[in-house]
């Protein structure tokens, strides 16, 4: 049986310590055809170049283990000059953090013979402490693990993160979502390359994608290499586990043996259709118009029927979310009732999607249309910020003239503060990370409001602020507010909360950005459902 705390080894050696594993392969020998089948992938993909930094997450095992061995030797053998560091979050969840972290170390030192990049934080810890409230130990573990990325690539002016998402992982992110429901957005599954965050000119490579994990695994028995198993990976409470150990095997003995390979491929080419039809819908669309107390968006008729019936559903579910509809409110349902005015010939017919959005089907156009006053809330409906895909939250506003607010973490650059406020743009604002109490979300003002504003001795009523910054009497019902646990960080296009503000002993920095409704924004990485 497979130790979680010790090598994986043959089954005459697996009693050894991880210190006496067989660490260094032996020199002069080719490649390994798995190796080769990895090569061929970053060529197909480009996914590095000469003499680049690469960063690998390193968990110490097989992927991970597979993963460093690989691009050290296709580096070496095709003479590409990577530099290659690998990183580790000690995240403390399981009883073996710490002889993980000393197994890391051991591979790095005696068997790759590459730098190690740790950091030691206790997750468990940091959910008691209740500054975490709604966020899971997944998601919290994922968020450390990609801080320490984003800092060390920052630090480190490293420009590739390689991650060991292999086959498998692919085609059970790809089931997951299938079974969930979404558009095509969901069902394409890991990205081969996704940005490491919106402020980062790195970027997160995906390599294996291409290998199974049973090769890898053939890989570790056949090259008597030693790895570290994690527990938590058998943990059944989590919902990927069981699907990778109890709905994946079914489908594989009961339906196709070969279920795996074909549910990556459908992430693939998923993912590369959802990119074309999102870059024609963004094509197809004029900006909204604002009108009065409405954002109006016109799709053309006689040219979205020359469009193929998914090329529509996309470029309507643009236009929804042109107007100002958020992202998971627009399903397939609501997209198919304004597609179904199509085939019509009534004009002047009109479609309520919701209490505030409409489509009108006038003589050229279809004409969705979300009103902000007389049919919406009288304040912003509170929104808590979600995590999303590329480990930044996100919170949609569905009243006034910020459409959505993102939060995301970021290093202090090398210059400190002249450096970071330098440059920064209008619709951002900095806090200290270390000062903000989650859960974030965002609400309108409230009765009682209070804070102490950036730079002032103490606090100010909420009203205060917002008359001295001459805002209308008409929009301070929808003047956004982030909050933590705490009370009010950021009153958006006014001030921030003097106790989030940074200082030249601020190391980790979180970044507001406020996406006005008219003007265009980044998809927000959520999965609208399909219902």
């Amino acid at each position: 049986m497979k130790s979680a705390a010790s090598c994986l080894l043959p089954p005459s050696t697996q009693s050894l310590s991880p210190v006496t594993c067989p660490l260094t392969p032996e020199p002069g020998l080719p490649l390994h055809r798995y190796f080769d089948e990895v090569h061929a992938f970053i060529r197909t993909n480009d996914l590095f170049d000469r003499g680049e930094s690469v960063l690998v997450a390193f968990s110490g095992g097989p992927d991970s283990m597979f993963l460093a061995e690989a691009l050290s030797q296709i580096s070496q053998t095709y003479k590409y000059g990577w530099n290659i560091v690998l990183a580790h979050l000690n995240h403390g969840i399981s009883d073996h953090a710490d002889e993980n972290e000393r197994f890391c170390r051991l591979m790095a030192e005696d068997r790759l013979k590459l730098q190690l990049v740790t950091r030691k934080v206790s997750i468990p810890e940091m959910l008691k402490s209740g500054r975490f409230k709604g966020m899971s130990i997944e998601s919290l573990g994922r968020r450390e693990r990609y801080r320490l990325f984003v800092d060390t690539c920052a630090e480190r002016h490293i420009t590739k993160l390689a991650t060991g998402h292999q086959l498998d992982d692919q085609a059970e992110t790809v089931l997951m979502r299938v079974i969930g429901g979404s558009w095509l957005t969901g069902m394409s599954g890991i990205p081969v390359r996704r940005p490491l965050s919106r402020n980062s000119r790195a970027q997160v490579v995906r390599p294996l994608l291409r290998i199974g994990r049973d090769q890898i695994d053939e890989w570790v028995e056949s090259e008597k290499v030693p790895v570290f198993l994690d527990p938590t990976n058998e943990d059944p409470r989590y919902a990927r586990n069981k699907v990778r150990h109890k709905l994946m095997p079914l489908l594989i003995k009961e339906f196709n043996p070969g279920a795996k390979r074909h549910l990556a491929a459908l992430g693939q080419q998923a993912q590369e259709l959802d990119e074309e039809l999102s870059r024609l819908a963004e094509g197809f669309l004029q900006p909204p118009q604002e009108r009065g107390s409405e954002t109006v968006v016109r799709v053309p008729i006689e040219k979205l029927r020359l469009q193929g019936p998914l090329a529509q559903r996309y470029i309507l579910r643009a236009a929804l979310h042109s107007a100002g509809m958020p992202i998971r409110e627009v399903t397939h349902r609501r997209v198919e009732r304004v597609r179904d005015l199509l085939g019509s010939e009534r004009r002047g017919l009109v479609v309520r999607l919701s209490d505030n959005s409409s489509v009108l089907l006038d003589d050229h156009d279809i004409v969705v249309k979300l009103a902000h006053t007389t049919a919406l809330p009288e304040f912003i409906t509170p929104a808590e910020f979600q995590i999303s895909r590329d480990g930044s939250w996100v919170a949609d506003v569905d009243r006034g003239p910020v459409a959505r607010i993102t939060a995301e973490m970021m290093a202090m650059p090398s210059g400190g503060v002249n450096e970071l406020m330098e440059s920064k743009p209008d619709e951002v604002e900095y806090l200290n990370a270390e000062a903000v109490l989650f859960p974030l979300f965002v609400r309108a003002r409230k009765d009682g409001d209070r804070l102490r504003p950036l730079g002032l001795s103490g606090e100010k009523k909420l009203q205060d602020v917002l008359v001295d910054g001459k805002v209308a009497r008409e929009q301070r019902d929808v003047t956004p507010l982030v909050c933590d646990s705490s009370g009010i960080l950021v009153v958006c296009g006014q001030t921030l909360a003097h106790r989030a503000r940074i200082t030249p002993q601020t190391s980790q920095v979180m970044k507001v950005t406020v996406i006005p409704r008219a003007g265009s924004s980044d998809a927000s990485g959520f999965l609208p459902p399909v219902t």
